[in-house]
């Protein structure tokens, strides 16, 4: 058994943080910045786009694939996903000393 186990959580209905902590504006808005740099659009247009890639395939991420092959994913996901600014914003169950998971 390894010593040290990476453990990976998504939790994929905010309730181990609270989705008004402006996360999801932070990712948002970071994805809106890295489409309009990528593909040279305006930030409104690359807006328009993210949403519109969202609605029709369920992620942004998707749409990119499909219509940018271009697309660098990993870059995508380092530069949309900004950890450090998201860790900043989480609290709850994460500044408690109670063990919620083994």
């Amino acid at each position: 058994m390894q010593e040290n186990p990476t453990v990976w959580l998504f939790d994929l209905d905010n309730t181990l943080h609270d989705a008004d902590a402006g996360i999801f504006h932070l990712i948002n808005r970071a994805m809106t910045r890295y489409m309009a740099r990528r593909l040279k659009l305006s930030e409104s247009a690359a807006s328009d786009l993210r949403q519109d890639y969202w609605h029709r395939y369920g992620a942004t991420l998707a749409g990119l694939q499909i219509h940018h092959p271009e697309i660098d994913i990993a870059e995508f996901l380092r530069e949309s996903h900004p950890i450090d600014a998201i860790l900043t914003r989480l609290h709850g169950m994460a500044d408690t000393e109670t063990p919620y998971a083994v």
